[in-house]
Order: structure tokens, then sequence, then C-alpha cells
């Protein structure tokens, strides 16, 4: 197709109806101007999904599976390949990089890991919440135990699923390099 003719649009919708999220930008931003809300829908096989985000005044999602609100929990994931230019430099820039592309693929294959990483992204924010009180004296030391003690184990679940998923990738590998 030609430029500017929508075909990353159309991928990043077939991207977002899978994994609830766009490769490209956050959800505010995927809005038309002087819109508040944006809608996407698709089929597979007899099934319908619907996702409507809206991002004002506040953002707020709404999920259906056959014309049925559902939670977005029981909207399970569908697996993706996704390869854009910027993938090129995974190796080459920093580790967030390579750390997102684990946690992008293995959530396509593991729903605990996913939930595992919502429930650190929600804990590291609480955590440093408090690290800003304690900075301005309106909180104490001792406060940090209780989300030390929640962060851990998830941490510890997150980075032995990784080092699996490492270690599955250069068993493989090298069976396929050594054949």
């Amino acid at each position: 197709g030609e430029n500017a003719a929508g075909k990353t649009n159309f991928l990043e919708s077939i991207y977002f109806l899978s994994r609830l999220k766009s490769f490209r930008a956050p959800d505010t931003l995927l809005v038309k101007n002087s819109e508040d809300f944006f809608r996407l829908r698709g089929q597979i096989g007899e099934s319908t999904f619907e996702i409507a985000v809206q991002t004002q005044p506040s953002v707020r999602r709404l999920y259906k599976i056959r014309d049925q609100k559902t939670k977005r929990g029981l909207w399970g994931s569908y697996s993706v390949v996704l390869f854009v230019p910027n993938d090129l430099n995974l190796f080459q820039l920093g580790p967030i990089l390579r750390r997102k592309f684990l946690d992008e693929t293995i959530s396509q294959i593991d729903l605990t890991y996913s939930a595992d990483l919502e429930s650190l992204d929600h804990i590291l924010k609480q955590k440093s919440a408090l690290l800003e009180q304690i900075y301005q004296n309106q909180a104490q030391n001792s406060e940090l135990e209780s989300w030390n003690l929640q962060l851990a184990p998830i941490a510890s679940r997150i980075t032995n699923k990784r080092q699996e998923f490492v270690t599955f990738i250069n068993n493989n590998l090298d069976n396929k390099i050594n054949s």
C-alpha cells in the first residue's frame, strides 16, 4: 500500500485486540483529535470482540465478547508476533528493551506471569509513592517492609520465568545450530 494508507494502523488494531495495548503509543494518543474515545472491533470465526477505550475525563475500558460485556481477565490473549524495525536494536540498546521483549513474549504463553507483571507494577508505584513521602518526612522507613515483603516473591517468580525462557531459547537455538 501507499504511504499513509493506514497499514501500520491496521496492524496496530490487530495487536491491540490481541494484547489489549498498543505497540506504539499510550491509549491517550490513539484517539482522534476532538474525540474522547476509540473503539476496535474484530472477529475470529463466529466470535466478535470489541474494545472501547475512553480517555476523557479519565481512562476507562469496556470489553465485549459476542456483544456481552466481560472483564479484562476473561478476555484471553491471542498470540501475535510483531516485528518492527526498532527490534533490530534489541541486542544493541539497553537491557530495558530486552526485558520488555521477554515480558511481552512470556505474557502471551503464561497468564500468571502477566498477572505478576501487573502486580509488580502496582507495588513499585506504591513503594515509589511511599519513598517520596519518606523523603518529605511524611512517612517512616519502617513502612517499606510491607511493600518489600509483597515485592520479593513476585520479583523472584518473574526472574525465574525469564531465566526459564532464556534457557529454553538457548537450548532450542543450540539444537537448531548443531543440526
